[in-house]
């Protein structure tokens, strides 16, 4: 008698528990399926490789099947013994070549290239400021009044916060 008392409490209670946890559990699953692609996060320059003029800049090359493949290495630098900005991927070989370089650094030139493809990571090539620029990687050190910026490793004339 009590088992038929106490079965309605117990399914209520599970149905209450999964109303509840509906909202969080779907949100999650769905972030789960979409992941972002690794190629967002550079500047496509077709049929352009880079050509390195100061014969000291570093690189390094590796085959890989995909562009994707290139720019999820290059974003977490996976064995790569430098910082990488850009790479490039030679389609008719299936070949990496992943630069500490960039297009805009000094010692560079693009070069015309029939089955290459460029690829900079956006944050060194974008000019602009976003927010208070924390995580600003560009060229840009002048402010728009013509002052120079302060060097993050300076505490003058302000100290960094």
């Amino acid at each position: 008698m009590w088992v038929t008392r106490l079965l309605p409490v117990l399914l209520l209670q599970q149905v209450l528990l999964h109303l509840l946890l509906l909202p969080i559990a779907i949100p999650y699953a769905e972030g789960q399926k979409k992941r972002r692609n690794s190629l967002h996060e550079f500047k496509k320059s077709a049929k352009t490789t880079l050509f390195k003029e100061d014969p000291f800049l570093k690189m390094k090359t590796k085959k890989m099947n995909t562009t994707d493949q290139c720019a999820h290495r290059c974003i977490r630098n996976k064995g790569l013994p430098f910082t990488c900005k850009a790479f490039v991927f030679d389609k008719a070989r299936k070949r990496c070549l992943w630069f500490p370089f960039n297009s805009m650094s000094t010692g560079v030139k693009k070069q015309f290239c029939h089955e290459c493809d460029l690829y900079e990571n956006k944050d060194y090539i974008r000019n602009c400021i976003i927010g208070k620029g924390g995580s600003y990687k560009g060229t840009v050190s002048i402010t728009k009044s013509g002052i120079k910026c302060q060097p993050w490793n300076s505490m003058i004339p302000h100290e960094h916060r």
